[in-house]
């Protein structure tokens, strides 16, 4: 994944191919599988990604 966003920062999310007509990046597709697979991997973990909260005392809400 971190390979596909360095490529992507370096050659942007579209490229010209053979015939010179725009195209998207290759690694576009690598770099979304790529995300979900973490995402779901952390999800499959039950891990808590909400942030914590900033201040000390109770949380608000119902």
């Amino acid at each position: 994944m971190r390979q596909a966003q360095t490529m992507l920062a370096k050659d942007g999310a579209v490229v010209l191919d053979r015939f010179g007509q725009m195209k998207s990046h290759p690694a576009t597709v690598t770099e979304r599988d790529s995300r979900a697979q973490m995402l779901m991997a952390l999800r499959q973990l039950n891990l808590d990604l909400e942030p914590r909260n900033a201040h000390p005392g109770r949380p608000s809400g119902s």
